[in-house]
């Protein structure tokens, strides 16, 4: 029989091949994710409050509603809703082809997530795309780490001693001294101690502050408004949570020193900040702390802000002093301040404890105390020390040009050769805590990144010391006191003589042609104080303040330690700010930068302070040359701000001014028109004050001192403290305009939220903080009507 072949046909095919394959799962379609807000923040900051009560909303989770709809594809019998691929929450569905929900996610903690909807079926899962969450939270868990951008002479040490190594950073660096946080070169340091929390309270309550420096004392009176006396808040808001610095933009959710300072703790993790609250002015109420519910309620308050802060390590106390002669000379009670002090640092040790114990943090108690012995003798520092992991001696500010006749130096070492048996030094101070019988290896010494000084110094024997001064030295921010950056320029320049007095271990420069004198410590200084912290066993070396410092000063204190430079890329900052391996060319020099305020409108016989807001990317420092009219009478030429007279016109009048700044190799200009208005009289809208005339008329020569009253401009202003040659101005930190007229907007003068004033036909009102911000063309003004005076 022949054999007969078997042939298929395609059907026949087809079926016998469904037959033998497997049916292939069938999952669901993918859901799309609907639009949604991705920015959510677990401490909400209002960006125009300026009351703290209004500040801050603290939340315990963030509800996110997330929406998903699928068009097409197998159906889904459950959502898996998922934050970086772990699910959170599971729902059942029903349904065909076409599919949607919705779920509310409950998020506590900061971070950055990715979201995805997986839908699924008995066959599978299929995952949508992801979508970005961003949930901010104060520990800066929702921050990429910072990039410095440190510059000068700062070089990267390796801390092998164990040592501390701290420095103050205070919140008001940002403005004219233009040090943000990520100039801090958190390489070399190991405790960071912001400077200051204030203590809520008014008349009565922070006298010094409302003294010294009314604007100040205002600005916490709105800060505080819906705070309770004795709870803290935040001074200035735009400063520290407001103002856009370097990677902020209008949407971050925590700008200005804050947001900085969260995310260079994501940089240096083991760097301790520290929040220091109180200061020489803002003492006060702590002299108030004797009554324990007073107490009671300043550390229940810091308590809520040290668990609203997460990226705080602790609590500094910076009460100037215990028994009284601080910045009030009313307040202070030598017999009972000393136990209050005690009982301050119990309290709040034990606050922390539980902090704490809540949530895992590890968390610091330090004070600044004076290294006055007699002050520390109203003090049983033996006493406190259980309560207190550092003590932080102020061995500085021993002298200064408070005083005319009794010249010194203001952080020595030991007594001078000059006055052997002198006890205002560092040496003394530390003497007398352990001789208390404080733990040595819980204080730090203080080293001074600025100086103290005097001018018109005469008639010393053997050492300008001796001698007697004419008045404050001129000053860096203030008279009498020159950041570092400032003196070790100044002894670069013709006249001054560079001294060291090796018995007090202390530094200084005098010019005998001027008669200035000054007061400082440098790197000889500075490593001695280093020497004497290993001889000692004290905790190591800290200093005021980080922003005066060109790097000599903290290189110096690392080295006194016995710290070795880092090797190429150990203990490096990031890459940008690294400095360059040996084998490497250096980086190249960047530009400057300069802007100035344009609009700027001035009437005749009235004065303007225009600053210079200058920037060097590698952080050199910047000398400045102006160009302005005659006819404008600039006080000076070569600084970052000039005062400017109006000369009187019949019509108004335009003048060019410029600018240029140089880091010694490039430099940058930037002009602007300052328009100059007549002189209008009438009513209530008068430039001028009638009163004026019943006043002495301000003289460059004559010292006032705070409460002196003077007329200028056809105004009448007073002194807030000690100043001679600063003319007073709209923006003239040293004098108060206590006329009452209404002088339109002024460049130079700092607003804050809610004041007022008349500019081009028109009312407007501010936000928050701002200075140079023109109404009408800046967000922070806001039109409320016809201005009152045309």
């Amino acid at each position: 029989m022949r054999n007969r072949r078997f042939t298929r046909t395609p059907i026949a095919a087809a079926l016998a091949l469904a037959c033998a394959e497997p049916v292939l799962a069938a999952v669901p379609g993918v859901a799309q994710i609907d639009w949604m807000e991705t920015n959510h923040a677990l401490v909400e900051v209002d960006p125009a409050a300026t009351a703290y009560a209004d500040l801050v909303t603290v939340r315990g989770a963030v509800e996110i509603p997330v929406r998903w709809s699928k068009w097409s594809g197998e159906p889904a019998t459950r959502a898996e809703y998922r934050l970086d691929g772990q699910v959170i929450v599971t729902q059942a569905l029903s349904g065909g082809q076409v599919q949607s929900g919705s779920a509310q996610l409950r998020i506590d903690r900061g971070g950055i997530y990715d979201l995805t909807v997986a839908l699924c079926n008995a066959d599978g899962c299929a995952e949508s795309s992801a979508v970005e969450l961003v949930v901010a939270d104060t520990d800066g868990s929702h921050l990429d780490p910072i990039r410095l951008n440190v510059g000068e002479h700062h070089q990267p040490y390796v801390n092998t001693s164990d040592h501390v190594v701290a420095a103050y950073f205070v919140e008001w660096g940002v403005y004219d001294r233009q040090f943000p946080v990520d100039r801090i070169p958190a390489y070399n340091l190991t405790h960071l101690l912001y400077g200051f929390i204030p203590i809520c309270g008014g008349d009565g309550i922070n006298d010094a502050l409302k003294q010294s420096s009314p604007g100040s004392f205002s600005a916490l009176q709105r800060a505080c408004a819906g705070t309770d006396d004795f709870e803290v808040a935040i001074h200035d808001p735009w400063a520290a949570l407001q103002k856009p610095q370097d990677g902020h933009d209008w949407g971050t959710a925590y700008k200005g020193n804050f947001g900085q300072l969260m995310a260079l703790k994501r940089a240096y993790p083991a760097l301790r900040i520290l929040p220091s609250f109180g200061g020489w002015t803002l003492s006060d109420p702590f002299y108030f702390m004797a009554d324990p519910a007073i107490r009671a309620r300043f550390v229940d308050s810091v308590e809520t802000f040290v668990r609203t802060w997460k990226f705080l390590d602790g609590v500094d106390i910076d009460w100037e002093y215990p028994g009284g002669r601080g910045a009030n000379p009313a307040l202070g009670n030598p017999a009972t301040d000393g136990e209050t002090y005690v009982a301050l640092m119990r309290e709040l040790r034990t606050m922390l404890d539980r902090v704490e114990a809540d949530t895992g943090r590890e968390l610091l108690l330090t004070s600044a105390v004076s290294a006055d012995p007699a002050k520390i003798a109203l003090v049983d520092y033996a006493a406190a020390q259980p309560w207190l992991d550092l003590i932080f001696a102020m061995s500085y500010d021993f002298y200064g040009a408070w005083s005319l006749t009794e010249l010194g130096h203001h952080a020595g070492l030991y007594a001078p050769r000059f006055d052997p048996d002198d006890d205002f030094n560092a040496s003394s101070g530390i003497n007398a805590l352990i001789d208390q019988g404080a733990d040595p290896a819980r204080i730090a010494l203080a080293v001074a990144m600025y100086g103290r000084g005097w001018s018109g110094v005469s008639g010393g024997q053997g050492s300008p010391f001796t001698g007697t001064a004419s008045g404050p030295i001129a000053g860096t921010w203030e008279a009498g006191v020159l950041d570092y950056r400032d003196v070790a320029e100044r002894l670069l320049e013709p006249g001054w003589q560079y001294g060291y007095d090796s018995w007090a271990e202390a530094a200084y420069a005098f010019n005998p042609e001027t008669g200035d004198l000054v007061s400082f410590d440098d790197a000889t200084s500075v490593q001695a104080k280093g020497a004497f912290v290993d001889a000692y066993g004290l905790a190591g070396l800290y200093a005021w303040e980080i922003d005066a410092d060109n790097g000599d000063i903290l290189n110096a204190m690392h080295a006194g330690l016995g710290h070795a430079p880092a090797a190429p890329g150990e203990n490096a900052p990031p890459e940008d700010d690294a400095p360059p391996e040996e084998h490497e060319p250096p980086a190249q020099n960047q530009a400057p930068e300069v802007d100035l305020a344009d609009g700027l409108r001035v009437v005749a016989g009235n004065t303007l302070t225009l600053e210079a807001r200058a920037r060097d990317p590698d952080g050199d420092t910047l000398r400045y040359a102006w160009t302005i009219p005659d006819a404008l009478s600039p006080s000076r030429l070569d600084g970052p701000s000039v005062e400017l007279t109006a000369p009187m016109v019949q019509s108004t009048t335009d003048y060019a001014v410029q600018v240029t700044v140089s880091d010694g190799a490039l430099s940058a200009t930037a002009t602007t028109t300052v328009t100059v208005e007549p002189e209008t009289t009438g009513g209530a809208c008068s430039r001028t004050d009638p009163d004026a005339g019943n006043h002495p008329a301000w003289d460059a020569d004559t010292v006032y001192v705070g409460g002196d009253t003077v007329s200028h401009g056809g105004l009448v202003w007073t002194a807030k403290y000690w100043t001679r040659g600063n003319a007073p101005a709209i923006g003239a930190d040293a004098w108060r305009l206590i006329s009452e007229v209404n002088l339109g907007w002024q460049a130079a003068a700092v607003y804050l939220g809610g004041d007022r004033v008349d500019y081009q036909g028109r009312r407007w009102e501010a936000k928050w903080w701002t200075r140079g911000d023109v109404p009408g063309s800046a967000m922070v003004w806001v039109d409320v009507g016809p201005a009152l005076c045309n």
